[in-house]
């Protein structure tokens, strides 16, 4: 690896002026900063980063190109992706019920985020750190207002999410923790509630009446455009249009509808398709009987691939450990039904796999294998696993992730299950078929105009989700627009590298994998030429 001062240099400057970065991380020699924590959303911040950015951007174009490696060039994307984010307003909306850094700083106070709780100085030190969380929840309110100024809102939906969100956050006391004395707790309630309630208060008296009425970006001041470059920022794909995702997807819809019809036929199932989904969802032998039961099938399942499939497909090893939890109930009614959190690259926390059990009665057995193949082995435990305990690996490369390159990978491990049920392979195509009807819904959201019932009645006609899923999910899109791309158009690429590996006469997948994963989750144009694409 050459360059070696450049990458140490970032990481070190970048650690200086984000040092929650090290909560991450947890790397050595940056422990003077662990009672620290940035303010993002002042201009103090924002002035530090973009001064940095543009210093990096310059020294890895000192770097004549013919000589620029993978890492200069991923250090490069990085470094240009937020100079050209911060010509746009996208700050001016800084929380959504999808993404909202006060609820993270909330679950980190009760020791389900990023912040290691492992001595008593440890509750001192993030006690501390917090001191600056009033300065951050007045930071969120200025946005917010600006953003009303400009004409620049969340849609009223998702307003009124993030206030039942706040309201759970205070009700339920989720910056409570289990393991802290109860002077912590205390010290911690007095500092945190009284911001909660400022926040939620400003949404209900002076937010929500602004907010604007239409769900889409596009209904944003220069909101097409800005969609625009939140698709190509989102895929890292040259040549990437948001018709031709639009056509994808509905190309692949009508494909996976195709397959699930042949599984209806398998099992020699009389009636329409959307009978054959109720059939499936009233099945008792696919219910779980208790949260407890849906964690022990789910660990199961983890045990299996790990001793099976792993074996067979990687050559490559990790040694962090996965825990599989319940997702905390303050933010059951806003999460997405599985997600990861990755663990630290000294091996001291954890991976943990997250399940959505607010309502077990909808979840089905039918997705235990596909959703821990993409969530945990070879999945997203695997891979983020994988680069923290990569020595080799410049560590900036631990701290950044692409989208499509992380959910592709996470889709395309979907494909290497055994399925040895036609219960078990219908349920991963009920998964792809999410992700398929993804591509359809994000973009006829946010450029295309569809209203909410037109999405909702598209999503009815082909998912196998329940009504309440599917409002879920399309929160999830208007909070989160080019996001939900990331799954097929990731996976379409690792597809196309597969097949390429095989047409230039190379046949053994563990070193297709190997190759896919040596680098972390880089630019999908930079994956693309390692398979010369």
């Amino acid at each position: 690896m050459s360059n070696k001062k450049l990458y140490s240099d970032f990481l070190e400057e970048q650690v200086k002026i984000i040092p929650s970065l090290n909560d991450i991380l947890n790397l050595k020699g940056f422990e003077y900063l662990n009672d620290r924590m940035e303010n993002p959303y002042s201009e103090y911040q924002e002035k530090l980063e973009s001064a940095l950015y543009k210093d990096f951007l310059n020294r890895v174009n000192k770097i004549p190109k013919s000589k620029q490696n993978i890492y200069d060039r991923f250090l490069k994307h990085i470094c240009q992706n937020y100079i050209n984010e911060n010509k746009y307003d996208f700050s001016l909306i800084p929380i959504t019920p999808l993404e909202n850094d006060i609820a993270y700083i909330v679950e980190n106070a009760a020791g389900n985020g990023s912040f290691t709780f492992d001595t008593k100085k440890s509750y001192t030190i993030f006690l501390t750190k917090m001191k600056i969380f009033p300065e951050i929840c007045f930071s969120v309110i200025i946005k917010m207002r600006e953003g009303i100024n400009k004409g620049y809102t969340l849609p009223k939906i998702a307003a009124q999410k993030l206030v039942e969100q706040f309201n759970e956050l205070i009700k339920n006391k989720s910056y409570h923790n289990e393991k802290g004395s109860a002077k912590f707790n205390k010290e911690i309630e007095e500092l945190m509630v009284p911001e909660l309630i400022r926040i939620r208060d400003f949404l209900n008296s002076e937010y929500i009446p602004s907010c604007r009425k239409t769900i889409g970006w596009s209904g944003l001041p220069n909101g097409k455009a800005e969609y625009e470059f939140l698709v190509k920022t989102t895929i890292t794909q040259k040549n990437i249009s948001v018709d031709g995702i639009h056509k994808f997807g509905l190309l692949e819809v009508e494909r996976i509808r195709l397959l699930m019809e042949n599984i209806m036929k398998q099992m020699e199932f009389k009636g329409t398709r959307q009978d054959f989904f109720k059939y499936i969802r009233e099945r008792k032998d696919l219910k779980f009987k208790s949260k407890d039961e849906m964690l022990k099938e789910y660990r199961n399942m983890y045990n299996h691939i790990e001793s099976s499939i792993m074996p067979r497909l990687f050559k490559d090893k990790i040694t962090t450990k996965c825990e599989i939890l319940p997702v905390p109930k303050y933010n059951e009614e806003y999460s997405a039904e599985a997600y990861y959190m990755e663990g630290d690259t000294t091996g001291k926390r954890p991976g943990r796999f997250f399940l959505n059990m607010r309502n077990i009665s909808q979840n089905s057995k039918i997705e235990i294998e596909s959703l821990t193949l993409h969530e945990t082995l070879p999945g997203h435990h695997y891979q983020l696993s994988l680069v923290n305990e990569n020595e080799k690996l410049p560590d900036f490369v631990k701290l950044y992730g692409v989208e499509a390159y992380l959910e592709g990978w996470g889709l395309y491990c979907e494909n290497l299950g055994e399925y040895e049920t036609a219960e078990s392979y219908f349920g991963k195509l009920v998964l792809e078929m999410i992700r398929a009807i993804r591509l359809v819904v994000d973009t006829g959201i946010h450029y295309y105009g569809w209203s909410y019932k037109k999405c909702f009645n598209y999503f009815r006609k082909y998912g196998f989700d329940t009504d309440e899923q599917i409002d879920t999910q399309l929160i999830r899109y208007i909070c989160m627009p080019s996001q939900a791309l990331a799954y097929k158009m990731g996976e379409k690429c690792m597809i196309e590298c597969l097949t390429k590996f095989h047409k230039d006469g190379r046949g053994d997948i563990k070193q297709f994998h190997t190759m896919i994963l040596e680098d972390g989750a880089i630019p999908l144009y930079l994956l693309r030429e390692k398979f010369n694409l």
